[in-house]
């Protein structure tokens, strides 16, 4: 694993960071005060791996600051990305809860602010606190509604209705307000949106370009804002099952 640790001098996780997390979300803060103080900080550079398919997993990873994404390699070369975690997600824990192996690659998009929680240290604390247990099935519920959803996504939409389904989830998740929409704040380029769709580069350059002149997105370098949520729901629909 390549890290970046800051030393002695590095930041100390804060009980408010933590109430954002929605693992820890709603917890008292005696909880958050326990998990606080097992928690250790890294920070990543861009383009570095954090965990490999495969490797064991023994670490909670918290999203303070940047994005990573998960993905996996097929045995043609075409790289297929399941997902992408920003500011107060986690991720890593799928591996932990069965003691198991990663079933995806993690690479950073951007530098990252990151804390690690230990296998051992969440199993005990959710050993001693149940509420903290059933916070995390209902995380993991979550995931496999998500990907269960993806999955009859890319079933029944063609490379336009994934595109759009891909682009208002990052929009729910990480879009801000911006002058002219909700400007997806991930510097995403369009070799990782065609692995986020399953299509090519050329595809998803071809819709993108479409979806422009339509006037239903902006492009500004890597930053995609949404114009026109309503076009692309309609073109969402029609083009469904």
């Amino acid at each position: 694993m390549n890290s970046l640790s800051l030393g002695s001098n590095h930041p100390q996780v804060s009980l408010d960071f933590l109430t954002n997390v929605p693992l820890f979300a709603g917890l008292d803060q005696s909880i958050r005060g326990e998990a606080a103080c097992l928690m250790q900080y890294r920070a990543f550079g861009s383009g570095m791996t954090i965990f490999h398919q495969d490797m064991p997993g023994t670490t909670l990873y918290l999203m303070a600051e940047g994005f990573v994404r998960t993905y996996s390699i097929g045995q043609t070369g075409q790289e297929f990305t399941y997902d992408i975690y920003g500011a107060f997600d986690i991720f890593g824990e799928l591996s932990l809860m069965d003691n198991g192996y990663h079933s995806s690659t993690c690479i950073t998009m951007t530098p990252i602010k990151t804390w690690l929680l230990s296998r051992d240290n969440l199993f005990a604390l959710m050993h001693k606190h149940s509420v903290l247990m059933r916070q995390m099935l209902g995380l993991i519920a979550y995931r496999v509604r998500s990907a269960t959803r993806k999955s009859e996504v890319m079933a029944f939409q063609d490379v336009q209705g994934r595109l759009i389904y891909e682009l208002l989830n990052l929009a729910a998740r990480m879009g801000k307000p911006g002058e002219d929409g909700t400007q997806i704040d991930v510097p995403l380029t369009q070799h990782e949106l065609a692995s986020l769709v399953g299509a090519t580069r050329e595809s998803v350059n071809k819709v993108l370009t479409m979806f422009r002149t339509q006037n239903l997105i902006k492009i500004s370098g890597t930053t995609v804002t949404i114009v026109d949520r309503t076009g692309l729901e309609r073109i969402y629909l029609e083009r469904g099952r």
